[in-house]
């Protein structure tokens, strides 16, 4: 057998130019977090933790006013539990991640070191140096989701960038995303290429990053007669995509305009001859 050519850290490197830190996401839903502190910014770390899905262990001797607020409130999609109590190592057992807001840097040496001993993740706030990972600025269209870090160097300039992300980024583009997600499945088992799936993704997300209407005459017309949203083809979900108005019946199935354009005008199927003039993409769904 022949040995391996090394490769020369010329070549090794030439496809991507060095990372400060690497961009990674964490999966915290029903897993446990631990926070250190009773701050504003321990809150809203707890908080933002919460929020992902974790259930928030806060170790705080002497919570501050929002952390009692954010504890007798709960959290988003996880949980929160206040222990008034000083944090030890023993707290650390079966935990995700730990965020801490170190009152002195002799207390986050120690944190830093109980946390290196029991191999978990932590995060020091606004103490770097002892950070094995970074929040940074986070644009939240969930699903989607976009980080945005300066390793910590630069946060106003993290700040400035989201801005202007949340600037271009269409307000409805978290319903598109979990559209998307529900649609996988019916695209991959309804398209036998992996060029008509592409086809179908670029459309769909062309439409889902556009804000523009269509003027003039009807463009195109369609008729639904599905019973159910798992009924429904995919030139029918296309065309509810794309749709300018949607004329409903009575019955309309449960969960077929959850596939609709949001920005669509709906209007009862009876109103179709006086309201469809100069609609654009015109779809028709029959109870």
């Amino acid at each position: 057998m022949r040995p391996l050519r090394r490769l020369s850290s010329r070549t090794a490197t030439c496809r991507i130019e060095a990372l400060s830190v690497l961009p990674v996401f964490f999966d915290l839903k029903g897993r446990r977090a631990v926070l250190i502190g009773g701050s504003v910014a321990a809150s809203w770390k707890a908080e933002l933790l919460a929020a992902a899905g974790a259930h928030v262990d806060i170790y705080a001797e002497r919570p501050g006013g929002e952390m009692l607020n954010l504890a007798s409130n709960g959290g988003l999609a996880g949980s929160v539990r206040l222990v008034p109590m000083r944090w030890n190592a023993d707290a650390f057992a079966g935990a995700a991640v730990i965020v801490a807001d170190a009152a002195t840097r002799a207390e986050a040496v120690e944190i830093h070191t109980a946390a290196g001993t029991a191999g978990i993740p932590l995060n020091v706030i606004d103490q770097p140096e002892f950070c094995g990972f970074q929040f940074g600025a986070i644009v939240n269209r969930s699903p989607l989701v976009i980080g945005i870090s300066t390793s910590g160097s630069v946060p106003v300039l993290a700040q400035e960038v989201r801005s202007r992300i949340e600037s271009i980024l269409p307000p409805k583009l978290a319903r598109w995303a979990r559209i998307a997600g529900r649609l996988r499945r019916i695209v991959s088992r309804r398209m036998a290429t992996a060029r008509e799936r592409r086809r179908f993704w670029e459309n769909f997300v062309a439409r889902a990053m556009s804000s523009k209407s269509h003027g003039g005459a009807p463009e195109r017309m369609t008729v639904i007669t599905a019973p159910t949203p798992e009924d429904l083809t995919l030139r029918e979900i296309r065309a509810l995509q794309v749709a300018d108005v949607i004329h409903v019946g009575d019955c309309c199935p449960t969960g077929i305009l959850d596939f609709a354009r949001r920005e669509a005008r709906r209007i009862n199927f009876a109103g179709y001859e006086a309201n469809s003039e100069g609609a654009g993409n015109v779809v028709i769904i029959r109870g």
